[in-house]
């Protein structure tokens, strides 16, 4: 209400500037915003519609405001920040049409619609472009990868930060380069590269802490959050004390709040109930008054009482917080609930009660593929399931979890792959950069070697000598360019050798997994049927037959198999594309699998066919590319 109050009044003030003669009341407007949100926004509107050619864009900006504040619906949001860009971009106010685009974008991204706020950075982005202002550009391409981040796609989002974070360098702007040394580590943490992670992270706080910056919280807790997650349980507590300190001393209550809230989780790694709970209530004394918040503290206060045992509190604490995260729609709280919930009625060996509680969390975390939780939940199931006496359903469960586990192994594992080729892209983007400098470098030497020649062209032997003198300097300089620029060539081939090798041994110990477990599956299964054939109705038949089904999971092996190929082999797959536009996705998977030289045995494993329909396909693919019976296949493909 506040926000559509300040902006309300910016709006009266600038229709005063632009419409004396059709001035509105401003009390009664301000009272009609206080009283009728949704009204003023409809008399506001009207107003704007009217004599919307002779009002400014921060006019047309404001309405946006509102209409966000408020909670309309976001096709009024979109339509008054497009035409304040309109607006803005007719007046050549290059600055506020690009803010117009940015905070359309912000407003999309905070209401979850991420495509269309991805959208609106890049309009903001070849904005920038179009006016050659790097600053605006940077703030856009910073922005866009925020939106790529929560869209999933955190190799492109890291791309983003680091071309936005090399602007901010060269301009030496550090709040904003602290901000993306922060994103950085972010992405890092994602592809589990801890000690990347923590140095952008250290980078982003030592730049607040330098420069006085007031936000110094994001990367305290960032750092905190990181050393609980690797074990480091000490460590990051001196990261929330410092940072407690440091809140203290800038008389900032509401980063002591977010500190305090994080020194009670820090206690609870450390199995310090009795500072977790001091901390609790002083959390609780600083919120009061603020009703969500305020459910917040029941919330920690219930698991409280179960580091300590008191599962009848934990439930009263719970059942006091629960409805108003559930009409928050706060999802993340409401997993947690009922992982809170469950465990409590461990306590009380209700363990049916605890499984119905697990069974909740764990649907709603795979409705949002918030796999944190899903491992958490599977966990917990298997533990509640196995104290109810129900092995086989533990089993189920236990098996689930493992699942679970080896998926996100190996999206880490792609995750970390496609790390190495977004920085490999970026080297290659700044090697063309320094070659281009390198080049301009040459011609303004060039050019200034041509006046000087010019200028001395009458006295002809000191001409002369100058000529040769700045000849041979200049070739003396494309010498060096050149024997810097091959060094430079070099070495870049050669690690991005080393990494293209590690990826494809990491393809081939993939392939001999599934291999390996094909031929043990089929081995098994030979033995079962010997096995009925001798004993039809043994007992031990249907049980192994059983296990065997549940573990089976060959066809996720080959789908993950094939998403990491597909990342992979990217680049090949494109060339493949350019040299032999009829050659199909199948005929390039098997490419690649010849191109590390796997067997046909291997590749019909992976790719579940005969070893006779291998040989078929590598005869067509042979055909496709016009090789003659004197060509290696293999040597061929590596070429490429």
């Amino acid at each position: 209400m506040k926000v559509i109050l300040l902006l309300a009044s910016l709006i009266l003030s600038l229709q005063a500037n632009a419409q004396s003669d059709l001035q509105i009341p401003k009390d009664s407007a301000l009272s009609l915003s206080r009283e009728q949100p949704k009204f003023a926004i409809t008399y506001f509107e009207s107003f704007a519609n009217t004599f919307s050619t002779n009002l400014e864009g921060n006019f047309l900006y404001g309405l946006a405001e509102i209409h966000y504040a408020a909670g309309s619906p976001m096709d009024s949001v979109d339509k008054y920040f497009l035409l304040s860009y309109e607006k803005h971009k007719e007046l050549r106010q290059d600055s506020l049409a690009f803010e117009a685009l940015l905070q359309n974008g912000i407003s999309h991204r905070r209401a979850g619609l991420y495509n269309k706020a991805r959208t609106y950075y890049e309009d903001a982005v070849n904005f920038a472009k179009e006016i050659d202002n790097p600053l605006l550009e940077a703030e856009g391409t910073n922005a866009l990868g925020v939106a790529l981040y929560y869209r999933g796609e955190s190799v492109e989002a890291l791309k983003c930060y680091l071309k936005a974070m090399k602007v901010y360098e060269n301009l030496d702007l550090p709040s904003k380069l602290a901000k993306s040394y922060n994103n950085i580590g972010i992405i890092y943490k994602v592809f589990n590269n801890y000690d990347l992670a923590i140095e952008y992270y250290e980078k982003s706080l030592q730049i607040r802490i330098a420069n006085n910056l007031r936000n110094q919280n994001a990367p305290y807790f960032n750092l905190n959050e990181l050393h609980h997650f690797i074990g480091d349980h000490e460590k990051a507590i001196t990261y929330s004390k410092n940072a407690l300190r440091k809140a203290i001393d800038a008389k900032n209550e509401d980063w002591e709040i977010d500190v305090t809230r994080s020194l009670v989780k820090d206690y609870q790694y450390l199995l310090d109930f009795d500072s977790m709970k001091i901390n609790i209530d002083k959390f609780n004394k600083m919120i009061a008054g603020q009703k969500y918040m305020e459910v917040i503290g029941l919330k920690m206060l219930a698991n409280y009482y179960l580091q300590i045992e008191k599962p009848y509190k934990t439930l009263s604490a719970l059942d006091s917080a629960y409805q108003t995260f559930v009409d928050e729609d706060d999802l993340n709280n409401i997993e947690w609930s009922h992982i809170y919930y469950g465990d409590a009625y461990q306590q009380l060996k209700k363990h049916q009660k605890a499984i119905r509680n697990y069974e909740k969390a764990l649907s709603l975390a795979k409705g949002e593929n918030f796999n944190p939780m899903i491992r958490l939940a599977l966990e917990r199931l298997h533990i509640a399931h196995e104290k109810a006496g129900d092995f086989k359903t533990a089993y189920h469960s236990l098996n689930a979890l493992r699942l679970a586990q080896d998926s996100t192994y190996n999206e880490s594992k792609a995750s970390i792959a496609g790390g190495m080729e977004a920085r490999m892209d970026l080297l290659e983007e700044e090697n063309r950069n320094i070659l281009l400098e390198k080049d301009a470098e040459v011609q303004s030497i060039t050019i200034q070697n041509q006046r000087t020649t010019i200028g001395l062209i009458s006295i002809i032997f000191i001409g002369t000598f100058v000529i040769g003198f700045l000849t041979y300097r200049q070739q003396k300089i494309k010498k060096k360019l050149a024997e810097s620029e091959l060094r430079v060539t070099e070495e870049n081939q050669k690690r991005m050798k080393v990494e293209l090798d590690h990826k494809n041994g990491e393809i081939v110990n993939l392939a001999m997994q599934i291999t390996s477990k094909n031929e043990w599956f089929e081995e098994v299964k030979k033995n079962l049927e010997h096995l009925k054939r001798s004993n039809p109705q043994a007992k031990e038949y249907k049980d192994t037959k059983d296990i065997l089904t549940l573990n089976e999971s060959i066809t996720k092996d080959r789908n993950e198999f094939e998403a990491h190929i597909q990342q992979v082999c990217e680049g090949f797959f494109s060339n493949l594309s350019h040299l032999y536009p009829d050659i199909s996705m199948s005929d390039k998977r098997l490419a690649a699998l010849l191109r590390l030289e796997l067997s046909s045995k291997d590749i019909s494993t992976v790719l579940n066919i005969s070893p006779k329909s291998v040989d078929m396909s590598r005869y067509r693919l042979r055909k496709k590319m016009g090789l003659d019976s004197k060509s290696n296949l293999v040597e061929v493909l590596q070429s490429i």
